[in-house]
């Protein structure tokens, strides 16, 4: 087994347990640990303790582990963490009811909350509430699970969350002005941060446009996408290239801008000054993209030091440690994350496996 995949292993399992000794068979009986540092709203259940932007890229990593290991486990884990999110973090805090217009059938009609251990209205504005880059991750990692099993209800909830989001956060201030709140109340009904997310006009675009891939149907998500496309326009001044150039010149400004960072020093600076898992998702994003048979190993080089460098600064928990913090297990589990990319990147070719 590689040093990769051990290490990803260990990273995983310093969040959410020992699941290494379950079987597929026993997946159903796998308590998860409620997460230090988030909100517990009943002790007594099995499913407390949620985080979502941690658990879906949880799901994502459990998701390459099955497809690269072909070990059925983790991909039954993954669903599994699908159910326990959806029966915590798609409930009021009390956990006693769901969140409004959410059923049994579609449990995220009222959206998903983030998790956070304060209650929403906290003074810090670190209090409770609903994130749409935070939703946005929770719709690719269910139309994922549905892209490898065929099964249509995972991406049936994600279509369903995607319209729920857009309607629930969009926001005009003036006629044809549209615009994203950052960031809503727990029932979706008023904004806690007006002010909009600098990438999630993109991110909802990109993510509803793929989600519009997944169907035959050409009209599904059909206004939501226009809506965007709009924010966007307002933004860019014309409208969203589907110039493969465009894109292409895009996406080399980005990675120049890493390396420009990396050439000043910025991921030498102390560690105290940064923020680690920032910085485990710019190296799953250098590895995601980066190609062996296209020549781009610098990419791979630059997320390696990245790695590298919070390694040595002994900032990764590995297992037989625990999290005393809820930062330290979105550390953790982007850190497996980025593991993951990059055994992935050393044992096959572009395309194959999924793209967290």
């Amino acid at each position: 087994m590689s040093s990769e995949l051990n290490r990803s292993l260990d990273a995983l399992q310093s969040v959410y347990g020992n699941f290494k000794d379950v079987t597929s068979d026993d997946v159903e009986a796998w308590i998860l640990p409620g997460m230090p540092g988030c909100h517990r709203g009943n002790l007594s259940s099995k499913f407390d303790g949620r985080y979502l932007w941690t658990d879906a890229f949880a799901i994502m990593s459990f998701l390459s582990l099955h497809q690269m290991t072909k070990d059925f486990r983790y991909f039954n884990l993954a669903k599994r963490l699908v159910l326990a999110v959806h029966n915590t973090l798609g409930y009021h805090r009390h956990l006693h009811t769901r969140l409004s217009r959410a059923t049994e059938d579609y449990p995220v009609q009222g959206g998903l909350r983030i998790g956070k251990l304060l209650p929403e209205g906290d003074e810090s504005g670190q209090g409770d509430g609903q994130y749409f880059h935070y939703l946005t991750r929770w719709m690719y990692a269910l139309s994922q699970i549905t892209a490898i099993t065929g099964e249509p209800w995972y991406n049936e909830q994600a279509i369903e969350l995607a319209r729920v989001a857009i309607r629930k956060f969009r926001h005009e201030e003036e006629e044809e002005k549209p615009k994203l709140r950052w960031k809503m109340s727990i029932d979706l009904e008023w904004p806690q941060v007006a002010l909009e997310g600098s990438i999630d006009p993109v991110d909802g675009y990109v993510t509803f446009r793929l989600l519009q891939g997944t169907v035959k149907n050409e009209t599904v998500l059909q206004d939501k996408v226009a809506s965007l496309k709009a924010m966007l326009d307002r933004a860019c001044d014309r409208q969203p290239s589907t110039d493969p150039l465009d894109l292409g010149m895009l996406f080399a400004k980005v990675v120049s801008a890493l390396y420009d960072m990396h050439r000043h020093g910025y991921f030498e600076r102390p560690a105290a000054q940064r923020v680690a898992y920032r910085e485990f998702g710019a190296a799953l994003g250098l590895y995601s993209h980066s190609s062996k048979l296209l020549g781009q190993s610098k990419t791979a080089e630059l997320a390696a030091h990245i790695l590298q460098v919070w390694e040595d600064d002994e900032a990764v928990t590995l297992r037989g440690n625990s999290h005393t913090e809820q930062d330290g297990c979105i550390t953790a589990v982007m850190y497996a994350a980025a593991l993951l990319a990059s055994w992935r990147e050393a044992k096959e070719s572009p395309g194959n496996g999924i793209r967290l």
